[in-house]
């Protein structure tokens, strides 16, 4: 059994913002107050340094020693990771509520629920490179893109009806795959996760389906689940927590085909699954009104427990301690 202890907790003097928290080796990046944007000690949690943006619903992104921030209406800015200090501010000409992806040289934004154009940016310099309008009929637009490589990015249209592979050198479409019936669509303001090349979905009805970017292929597997909710299943290699009822978690192992246990648990009515894995045999979920369980793979709580305010961000797990946010603050907790 794992021994919980809490480490640290940080007021953040603001409702948590998801977008905004990235833990990158031993740093937390995360938006506080209602102007803040600060590089935490992930041992401490004490601040490294903070900057002023110009409000605290952006979106962060961390590459080759630069932090990235997509601020809601003011642009985009760009930080020394070490120093803090201010190397560019690309201003818009409209409110541009949206999200940044980077990898190599690249830099990709746009807002979701077709809000504000597919752009890329040089960034180094901030020049944009590109720009693709990608509002649908319908207005919801693409999902939160994903980079495949370096030379590929993946977005999911429309009420996950296709999945697209865009150029992020270009923007120009490489491919196009129609995905079945059935699936929920979900808050597009989230990334789909690709996990040894492959992106989960659940249909309505229990199926599982698996898109391959390398390959571009999409396949379905009927895994004899009797439903699924809306939502992104949380994917360990073979295994597969998802919702499958208002009040439950349960965990699919696709290997053996079979159900591995299912437990009582509100959650929140996120669109994906807040899990992680602390061993081969031990995994962690959370669900709402602040529910934390740790559960072995044979279904049983190994150490369950109760935080004041509900869990607000993805659990990132370092490999000895765990960093969430709840509702107004930021805490780490070590096992």
């Amino acid at each position: 059994m794992f021994e919980i202890k809490e480490l640290w907790q940080r007021d953040l003097h603001a409702a948590v913002n998801p977008k905004s928290l990235k833990v990158i080796g031993q740093d937390v990046y995360i938006t506080e107050r209602s102007n803040k944007l600060s590089k935490i000690n992930i041992n401490s949690g004490k601040t490294v340094w903070s900057q002023t943006v110009p409000n605290a619903w952006g979106w962060t992104s961390i590459s080759s020693g630069y932090v990235y921030y997509m601020s809601q209406g003011q642009g985009l800015l760009c930080f020394g990771a070490d120093s803090g200090e201010l190397q560019w501010h690309r201003k818009f000409n409209q409110n541009y509520l949206g999200y940044i992806e980077v990898s190599g040289d690249i830099l990709v934004t746009g807002g979701w629920r077709g809000y504000s154009n597919l752009a890329a940016y040089d960034r180094l310099t901030g020049e944009q490179l590109w720009s693709r309008a990608e509002q649908s009929q319908n207005g919801i637009g693409i999902s939160v893109p994903e980079f495949i490589d370096n030379k590929r990015i993946l977005v999911i249209r429309d009420s996950a009806i296709a999945a697209q592979v865009i150029d992020p050198n270009t923007g120009e479409l490489i491919a196009e795959m129609n995905l079945p019936a059935g699936i929920e669509p979900i808050d597009l303001g989230r990334p789909y996760r690709i996990l040894n090349g492959v992106v989960t979905f659940f249909t309505r009805d229990g199926k599982l389906v698996l898109l391959d970017t390398q390959e571009l292929t999409v396949s379905v597997e009927d895994l004899g689940i009797a439903s699924a909710l809306k939502g992104i299943p949380y994917y360990f290699s073979d295994k597969v927590i998802f919702q499958d009822s208002e009040n439950s978690y349960s965990m699919f192992d696709r290997s053996k085909r079979q159900m591995l246990w299912s437990v009582t648990m509100p959650h929140n009515k996120w669109t994906e699954t807040l899990a992680t894995q602390l061993s081969d045999d031990v995994f962690v979920i959370a669900g709402a009104l602040g529910n934390i369980k740790m559960i072995s793979i044979n279904g049983h709580v190994e150490a369950p427990f109760q935080l004041e305010k509900r869990i607000t961000t993805q659990i990132h797990n370092t490999g000895h301690q765990l960093i969430y946010g709840t509702k107004g603050s930021l805490k780490s907790v070590g096992y």
